[in-house]
């Protein structure tokens, strides 16, 4: 089974994304998921979420400085217009291209009441819509927008079985996010692919295991070349 630090979460590459960008304006969020699927993949379900236009860059939440360390303090990037994306390695200094093979193509409103209820402390409006996908799936959503921050969304959810998932953002705060926030962070390394980029740190964790049994001095958040601007 691959780690979560390979491959990015479901809701950030699949369905879900496209709901969570927003043209109107640019946002970072706290999001969090529940979803079974999240279980059975190994995905990263909560951390901090950036969206500007069609790029979404999610940083992980991990449960410890060392957890960070030992995962290889990972960040997402995703075009959904593209769509593509790179992941990103803290530890390593180093960052790797990700394609999906199923990919959101369109979405269609196919209900909106406009009745209103208040989520997170943001009186919000529910959409019911239909995201598209280029395998000929598609899945049904109701999309909570909030009114007061030009329709970004606040929660998002689906019933569709085997993995009925809810996605919900809080601390949504408007702002200008600077285009270069959504690239690799200059002078990072380039892998051929996330897992060769994962398996890499999973060597050079290996060799400082067996010369010291000193903890990995971990990455603070201050000194990532990525977060800037959050």
């Amino acid at each position: 089974m691959r780690t979560a630090g390979s491959h990015p979460p479901v809701f950030l590459t699949g369905a879900a994304s496209l709901l969570l960008t927003n043209p109107a304006a640019a946002y970072s969020a706290w999001v969090e998921m529940d979803t079974n699927a999240a279980k059975v993949v190994r995905d990263f379900n909560s951390g901090q979420l950036l969206c500007s236009g069609s790029k979404v860059m999610f940083i992980p939440r991990y449960g410890s400085k060392k957890e960070r360390v030992k995962g290889g303090g990972v960040t997402f990037i995703w075009d959904v217009s593209e769509p593509r994306g790179i992941v990103l390695s803290e530890s390593l200094q180093g960052w790797a291209p990700y394609t999906a093979r199923v990919n959101p193509t369109n979405v269609v409103t196919v209900e909106s009441k406009g009745s209103r209820q208040k989520i997170n402390d943001h009186l919000c409006e529910w959409q019911d819509k239909v995201v598209q996908m280029n395998d000929g799936s598609a899945t049904l959503f109701r999309v909570w927008q909030a009114v007061d921050l030009k329709n970004v969304p606040v929660q998002i959810s689906t019933a569709t079985n085997p993995a009925p998932s809810s996605i919900v953002l809080s601390r949504i705060r408007l702002e200008s996010l600077a285009p270069e926030l959504f690239t690799a962070p200059e002078g990072f390394t380039k892998y051929s692919s996330a897992e060769g980029m994962m398996d890499e740190l999973a060597v050079r964790q290996g060799g400082l295991r067996r010369k010291s049994t000193e903890e990995l001095t971990p990455f603070e958040p201050s000194e990532s070349p990525y977060k800037k601007g959050r």
